[in-house]
């Protein structure tokens, strides 16, 4: 089968981490895979909307897909409206917000919903929140959970903690001032714990409220440029060994949607703080120290339960983490994307 993914540019994210490995595992199984940009350079200047369908349409047509596989909302739209030869197309829903409560994306849907041959949510929430919007996507929605890469496992059981992290995006719904704001009043009490965020930043605008403007307030006692520096490392090289790090996994998002780097921790049998609304949308394998979303108090006291209480919660993740993989593993994912692509070609 000759199968295209379509992404919006080569940044790192959830949508990217997942079509790059079921890339491999397609691969892997002697099937024709790629994955293709709707911005190949973020760099370069901007594209009009009809040149980037016109450039889509040539590259489609140029790789002869049997099915195409869209991630996210603008490469979801492109690459129906670039249909070409009437190739089937199933566009895969990864926002943690509702995309569809923007009015002109949720009209493009309802004329797009013709051209679509199936729908993929990544989680039940999800396919319901996205469902509620139309009438006519009823068993065009299903459920395919992301899956985590096979090199994810347990290390040594540790000892005392050192080190709480996350490995995510440095975005607003991330929430990274937040993130901030809880290391700080944490660092207080637990002076010997370092923080830790890998992650490109997501816009400049983003770097300069970090960087030269740091949040203030009651919680934010400590923080100043060279904490904020010494915490944000940059994009993980490799996420594996960045893992192997974290002795507690902090996820300050408001929303996720099945977050691929929350599975992962859970798989390699790391505590996790998250937030309530997180949390609330977990699966039942993921056992999380919740906390009130947007708030850093109640999530400082969060992650310093997980720290008084490091040793009978990190035994209770590494014990759940085996189901996690089972069921969370990428060789199944990509299964359940290859028998779902095989029934709509």
């Amino acid at each position: 089968m000759r199968i295209v993914q379509v992404l919006l540019s080569p940044r790192i994210g959830g949508a990217e981490s997942l079509a790059h490995q079921l890339d491999v595992e397609w691969t892997k199984c002697g099937h024709f895979s790629r994955v293709i940009f709707l911005d190949p350079d973020p760099d370069a200047a901007s594209q009009s909307p009809w040149q980037r369908l016109i450039s889509l349409r040539r590259r489609l047509a140029a790789l002869g897909p049997d099915v195409v596989l869209s991630h996210s909302a603008l490469p979801n739209v492109y690459s129906r409206l670039a249909m070409v030869r009437r190739v089937p197309v199933c566009p895969v829903l990864h926002s943690a917000t509702d995309d569809m409560l923007d009015r002109k994306l949720r009209i493009l849907e309802r004329i797009l919903l013709s051209r679509t041959a199936q729908i993929v949510a990544v989680s039940d929430e999800q396919a319901r929140v996205y469902s509620s919007h139309f009438r006519r996507v009823y068993g065009k929605v299903v459920v395919i959970p992301n899956g985590i890469r096979g090199d994810i496992g347990l290390g040594p059981p540790p000892k005392d903690p050192k080190v709480v992290g996350v490995l995510a995006r440095v975005a607003h719904q991330k929430r990274p001032f937040l993130w901030l704001q809880a290391a700080c009043s944490v660092s207080l009490r637990f002076p010997e714990i370092e923080f830790r965020w890998w992650g490109p930043l997501a816009d400049e605008s983003i770097a300069q409220q970090l960087f030269i403007d740091p949040p203030q307030g009651r919680d934010a006692k400590c923080l100043n440029a060279d904490m904020v520096e010494s915490v944000f490392q940059g994009p993980a090289d490799d996420v594996t060994a960045r893992l192997s790090e974290v002795d507690v996994y902090f996820s300050s998002a408001e929303r996720e949607a099945l977050s691929i780097s929350l599975i992962e921790a859970a798989g390699a049998g790391i505590p996790i703080v998250c937030s309530k609304s997180v949390a609330d949308d977990l699966p039942k394998e993921i056992v999380a120290t919740a906390f009130e979303t947007n708030n850093p108090a109640d999530a400082a006291r969060a992650v310093e339960h997980v720290l008084e209480n490091f040793h009978e919660l990190s035994l209770l993740a590494r014990q759940m983490s085996e189901e996690v993989r089972q069921q969370f593993s990428m060789e199944l994912c990509a299964r359940r994307y290859l028998d779902l692509l095989h029934e709509i070609a």
